[in-house]
């Protein structure tokens, strides 16, 4: 086991000294750089809960703060010169007549499991067959849906392969005999407007997102946590990768950091009476390992913990932050900060917005010939940042809003927990796909100054890969 590099309270690293700089021939210790950094509590769930609610009242929020900004894309597009507005229940009466409709979209999709089709009928057990990666089907049909009513969307304008169920549209068209409205054109609402970023000043800075650290799984590789440790904390490489490392302001840690073990996350069964004691030590096993990780990187640098699908936390998002008792020695530091899933905090004026995945994995089984960037482009541009909750992905039943609608631009968009690293720039937003680290021993950098990720990468055998540059 690992001992934590400091004592216990506010973390002040100083890089280069110890052993390792005399054996890199003494270099000049580093002070780690520091940036203000606050969360705003967004996805900080009520007191008291409420899960009594139906989830009209989301889609409803969700329509009424999509409006505003599909109404302009309108504008924009010159619509309303040729166009009419239409209620759904207005388009009877407005056969053949060019006119545009703005609702929120469904996906009706044969393949997709209905939750009555969970359960046998003999008892209620699951069946235990294997979920397709897909749902996607020749046969899917588009729905618009509003307050008066709901109309068949078709014609090769509507791109049914890369559209979900909840996303809020505008489209512009004409109805037929059989009461279609043939789409011509769909509009969505866009990327919203981006506060500017300070003034770049000094040396630049980094943030490093890290995703799916799998502590307990049989596919994690503990030495390269160890060293990714190692690296973060400035007790590995060279003089310039120290340098490298006191620029890194922060650590955000994008879920899946723990990997129950099978027997333990199942229990003992039906009728078993409760869980025993060995699988109980092997549950916490893998909590300790993890909370003597986070205390020594909370020692050295500030961390933010997001909980992932994998984690102990609640499974409907917003995900709450995982309780400090899990983790009773790294809670000790001021440094170490348990936050929600999904993620929001300004970093010395960066502004950033993330998730563990969850959504993008929910949307890549709704969608076909659309990779995981373009996914959460999407995502952007539907202004959303899990437009299939509550169809398909468990969500708070909230009562008077939808705090997933994005009402401003990030700075950064990332999504944890990916297959691979992927980037790019949007409209002022750098996106970033954050790689499985249990399995691809990578993690990201984002220069606060430039947005440009920069990609680490601990191979099999320890040693540190070289850097790649990926900004797009």
């Amino acid at each position: 086991e690992r001992a934590p590099a400091a004592a216990e309270g506010d973390a002040r690293e100083l890089l280069g000294g110890g052993a390792n700089g005399a054996a890199n021939g003494g270099a000049a210790q580093l002070e780690r750089v520091a940036l203000p950094s606050a969360t705003n509590g967004r996805f900080v769930l009520p007191t008291p809960r409420q899960y009594s609610r139906q989830y009209a009242q989301v889609y409803f929020s969700r329509l009424m703060a999509q409006r505003a900004p599909l109404e302009a894309a309108a504008n924009a597009a010159g619509w309303q010169s040729h166009a009419k507005k239409k209620r759904v229940v207005d388009l009877a009466s407005a056969i053949g007549e060019e006119c545009y409709i703005t609702g929120t979209l469904f996906k009706n999709m044969k393949l997709q499991p209905r939750i009555l089709d969970e359960y046998l009928k003999d008892g209620g057990l699951s069946t235990g067959a294997a979920k397709p990666d897909s749902y996607v089907g020749d046969d899917d049909t588009i729905v618009l849906e509003e307050e008066t009513g709901r109309v068949a969307l078709v014609g090769s304008a509507v791109e049914t392969e890369r559209l979900v169920t909840g996303v809020v549209a505008t489209a512009r068209g004409k109805v037929n005999a059989k009461g279609e409205f043939v789409v011509e054109e769909m509009l969505f609402p866009g990327v919203p407007k981006q506060k500017p970023r300070p003034m770049e000043e000094g040396e630049a800075s980094y943030i490093a997102l890290v995703s799916g650290l799998g502590v307990g799984s049989p596919s994690s590789n503990p030495l390269a946590a160890s060293l990714l440790v190692d690296f973060l904390t400035g007790q590995l490489g060279s003089a310039e990768e120290q340098k490298l490392c006191s620029r890194i302001a922060r650590v955000i840690v994008a879920g899946n950091s723990l990997c129950v073990p099978e027997a333990s996350a199942q229990g003992s069964g039906r009728g078993g009476g409760g869980m025993a004691a060995r699988e109980a030590a092997k549950l916490g096993a893998p909590l300790a390992e993890l909370d003597l990780l986070l205390a020594e990187l909370a020692s050295a640098v500030p961390i933010d913990l997001m909980p992932g699908e994998s984690d102990p936390a609640n499974v409907a998002l917003p995900q709450q932050p995982m309780h400090s008792a899990l983790f009773p020695r790294a809670s000790t530091y001021s440094t170490y900060r348990p936050v929600t899933n999904p993620y929001t905090a300004d970093v010395g004026g960066v502004s950033i917005v993330g998730t563990s995945g969850q959504a993008l994995d929910d949307l890549s089984k709704f969608t076909k010939g659309v990779s995981r960037l373009e996914l959460l482009e999407a995502t952007l541009r539907w202004r959303h940042l899990a437009p299939t909750a509550p169809d398909s992905l468990a969500s708070y039943p909230y009562s008077d809003e939808d705090p997933f609608v994005v009402q401003d631009s990030p700075h950064v968009y990332f999504a944890g927990n990916q297959r691979q690293f992927d980037t790019k720039l949007v409209e002022g937003v750098r996106l970033v796909c954050v790689p499985d680290f249990a399995t691809t021993g990578q993690i990201v950098l984002v220069n606060t100054h430039t947005l440009e990720c920069r990609l680490m990468e601990w191979s099999v055998d320890g040693a540190a890969a070289p850097e790649n540059n990926a900004a797009a």
